[in-house]
């Protein structure tokens, strides 16, 4: 993958979600908008024949995507426990995935259960770390490495040499599957489906017909400037591939790129934007 093709497909993402999210602005202004949301809108847009079999897909595709990011935040949180604190809760792997993903369903479905008020609530608090977390992020990017650790496990800080190395395409395989961009773009594409959390909120708005265009709008041009700014970054401070030895890292060359820890064409290597996906841990400034 490069930075080039990563901003294309961000950008392709994106052509759908506006698309998408101008149509919902259109038939939320178009009448009385009460709870229900994105179903709501759909059923009485089409009529309630069509309204009910896309209601029915449109409960099964989120299904999936519940499942999708609890199993994503279930292994990013098995490789902290493995990584950071050297710690497992059964096998360090697929059984930790489970425990977690599993924990993760039981407290969404306890708050979905509560009510409303609570599933609300949570997405502030939800929002605030997200909020949080970006921050961070971006003060991280600036302070640069704080050991050479790091900078062996690939966070060089703020470098042009980088960004260029990291801008033409280099796709690998993954279990024994090649990648190319079609394949990253299904991948990435969930991440941009968020946008009708506004909408489902119909029941709860004081104007839905004003909130909801607004919200929905606001929300996909600040993800999309988000996704585009935090990529081009993370491609300016990190290596593609990284040994993580400190011993293979030659102050004494010309540039600290051509040192042989990131020399990784004829060996595997555990670390680096393509091999970890802990790399944001070494940007964020609260890690030592």
């Amino acid at each position: 993958m490069s930075v080039g093709e990563g901003l294309a497909i961000i950008c392709l993402c994106n052509v759908v979600t506006i698309i998408t999210g101008l149509s919902l602005s259109a038939v939320s202004t178009n009448g009385r908008i009460r709870g229900g949301g994105v179903y709501y809108l759909i059923s009485r847009s089409l009529g309630p024949e069509f309204g009910g079999s896309i209601g029915l897909m449109f409960t099964v595709a989120l299904s999936i995507a519940t499942a999708m990011h609890i199993v994503g935040f279930a292994n990013a949180l098995e490789d902290l426990l493995r990584e950071e604190f050297q710690t497992k809760i059964v096998d360090g792997a697929v059984n930790d995935t489970r425990i977690i993903g599993c924990g993760s369903l039981l407290v969404l479905l306890f708050i979905a259960v509560v009510g409303i008020q609570w599933v609300n609530r949570a997405q502030f608090i939800f929002l605030g770390g997200m909020v949080l977390s970006q921050v961070t992020f971006i003060v991280g990017t600036i302070m640069g490495p704080k050991s050479n650790e790091e900078i062996a496990k690939g966070f060089i800080g703020y470098s042009w040499e980088v960004l260029k190395r990291n801008w033409g395409a280099q796709y690998s395989s993954y279990e024994g599957k090649d990648q190319d961009f079609f394949s990253i773009y299904s991948v990435f594409f969930p991440a941009v489906t968020g946008i009708v959390a506004g909408a489902n909120m119909s029941g709860d708005l004081k104007d839905p017909s004003h909130a909801i265009p607004l919200g929905t709008l606001a929300a996909i041009f600040t993800t999309f400037f988000s996704y585009l700014a935090y990529s081009i970054m993370l491609s300016a401070v990190a290596v593609r591939d990284a040994s993580g030895l400190v011993s293979e890292l030659d102050w004494n060359a010309t540039n600290i790129l051509d040192s042989e820890a990131f020399q990784c064409i004829d060996r595997p290597c555990s670390y680096g934007l393509r091999n970890s996906f802990q790399v944001f841990l070494f940007v964020f400034p609260s890690h030592c």
